[in-house]
């Protein structure tokens, strides 16, 4: 394998007769940081989706650690075929377990304290003893910077704060890798840095990361790699210095102009 945790090969992905996603290929390596860049609307959410399963493509093949999907045939997308059945139910669902993924606009429950969010998923799903879960979740809230806050409300937090214990609520499922879509879009300019440090530590501590981000300085700093999208395809993917700085495609050097006038 090579320490590829993530393949992507040939996706293809319809909202009725719209293609959203095009023939998209790459891999990541285990404990990569992947930055997405692009314009609204070019795809970066639906492919994050489509890692996570939450949207199942129609044409391609995925590999999440040692779970492939594979859809070769584009008959197959009948729901009453039990090729869906299992592809869905069985992989798909095993899939999600091992990826964490954080929304643009994740609410955590407002009736339940820091605490109960965070060990809900484990104590539920995955039947962990209560005593460990909350042991688990005192030590990430420690790690992403909020020891003391376990019996607060949502409505307590500042968005920096929220998004920090919705970081630590997604990493007490022990994900394998951390999705993040515009994960400091909603808040303040003074608390994006609260949100953008857990993930540079998350990094250094070895997690496998992929963050769609319009903060192209943490795009620039932090990456392993950096990837470009427009209408649908990956137009170039590279190293932070040769997309910012020298980028192969007129396209993305059209793109990251912008943000240097």
């Amino acid at each position: 394998m090579n320490g590829v945790v993530l393949e992507v090969r040939n996706i293809y992905k319809k909202f009725g007769n719209i293609e959203i996603l095009k023939n998209l290929s790459f891999s990541v390596q285990k404990g990569e940081l992947i930055s997405i860049i692009g314009r609204s609307g070019c795809g970066k959410t639906t492919l994050l989706r489509c890692i996570n399963c939450l949207e199942i493509f129609d044409y391609g093949y995925l590999r999440v650690g040692e779970i492939e999907i594979e859809r070769t045939n584009l008959n197959l997308a009948s729901k009453n075929n039990g090729f869906i059945e299992e592809i869905i139910e069985e992989k798909a669902q095993k899939i999600r377990q091992k990826v964490g993924m954080l929304f643009q606009n994740l609410n955590l429950f407002p009736h339940l304290t820091v605490l109960e969010n965070i060990t809900l998923a484990p104590i539920v799903v995955k039947k962990e003893p209560k005593e460990k879960a909350i042991d688990n979740a005192l030590k990430l809230l420690e790690k992403v910077g909020l020891k003391g806050y376990e019996n607060r409300y949502p409505y307590q937090l500042s968005g920096g704060q929220s998004q920090r214990v919705a970081i630590a609520r997604s990493l007490a499922m022990n994900p394998e890798i951390m999705l993040y879509d515009e994960p400091t879009s909603a808040l303040d300019p003074e608390l994006i840095g609260e949100v953008l440090n857990v993930m540079i530590d998350l990094h250094q501590e070895g997690m496998t990361q992929i963050v769609v981000t319009h903060a192209m300085n943490f795009a620039k700093s932090a990456s392993d790699y950096v990837m470009y999208m427009e209408n649908g395809e990956i137009i170039e993917i590279g190293k932070p210095e040769k997309i910012f700085g020298e980028p192969n495609d007129p396209r993305t050097e059209a793109y990251v102009r912008l943000f240097k006038e």
